[in-house]
């Protein structure tokens, strides 16, 4: 089984806590600094393995940009093109860090009604994605967002600092054991006391990395059963029209995605993604 971790500068230092040896998977991990929704779903179509997991942690850099409607609406054609590119995979969202002060800034105080109401967006924009991945069958919803991520983050207000890395690593080192263990919809909520790292600010680190590995802190994950969420049954959840490549038979048209109420259509070659066969 093969798994990826792919996203924004925002996971960028977690290799060094997800490569312990302790997943039974292969894990790739993925950096894409400035990354939004959008652009991370150009880079898909030069991916060269399928998966059978994807984590996805991005939308940091959408939050400023796009009202909360319209990155619910990219994180659907993103979750479209994960699909098209990996037909069999699972997806596991990860909910979007809150912001701090940018202590670069002389006159960041000033800044604090704007930050106030910034992650007060950034919580509807969790709580629309959680929604999201509980209505569809194939997502999964891994929430990172602490209460606070005071002494987690670095002085720029954004990024994680040691501790912010080991906690969002471990966050997600969790919630792919639970995810996949499992197969249910879970809600995983990573509580920072228990981590007494250095808090020194981040060193450089080259933006793409791809490793085999597992992070060695351990937590019980949360594991919300699917019994106790609400589905909505006159709602499909997810139909792929795949090209011949994987059908074995004529589709008429581009492929398409159904995602409850809106329907994407994407032109895409007639690739094959398997080791024994060629992608264009």
């Amino acid at each position: 089984m093969k798994s990826l971790l792919i996203g924004d500068s925002m996971i960028k230092y977690l290799k060094e806590h997800l490569s312990d040896n302790s997943f039974d998977f292969d894990l790739d991990i993925i950096s894409y600094p400035g990354a939004t929704i959008e652009s991370l779903a150009r880079k898909f179509s030069a991916l060269k393995s399928c998966y059978d997991w994807v984590l996805v942690h991005v939308g940091t850099n959408n939050a400023s940009l796009d009202s909360v409607e319209v990155i619910l609406q990219k994180y659907r054609s993103l979750a479209n093109t994960i699909l098209l590119y990996n037909p069999d995979a699972s997806i596991i969202f990860s909910s979007i860090v809150p912001r701090g002060f940018n202590l670069f800034q002389e006159d960041y105080r000033k800044t604090e009604l704007h930050l106030k109401d910034l992650n007060k967006k950034i919580v509807e924009i969790n709580d629309s994605l959680k929604k999201l991945c509980f209505d569809q069958e194939a997502f999964f919803f891994c929430s990172c967002s602490n209460t606070s991520w005071d002494g987690y983050l670095g002085r720029d207000g954004l990024h994680p600092n040691r501790r912010g890395n080991a906690l969002l690593a471990n966050c997600f080192r969790r919630s792919f054991k639970s995810c996949i263990s499992t197969g249910k919809k879970i809600s995983l909520h990573c509580v920072g006391d228990a981590f007494h790292l250095d808090s020194s600010e981040f060193p450089a680190l080259p933006s793409v990395s791809s490793s085999n590995g597992r992070s060695a802190l351990s937590q019980p994950a949360l594991v919300m059963p699917a019994s106790g969420i609400k589905q909505d049954q006159h709602k499909p959840t997810v139909q792929i029209s795949l090209p011949t490549a994987f059908s074995g038979r004529p589709v008429p048209g581009p492929p398409q995605v159904v995602l409850g109420k809106f329907i994407y259509k994407t032109a895409l070659p007639g690739f094959q993604c398997k080791q024994d066969l060629a992608r264009p």
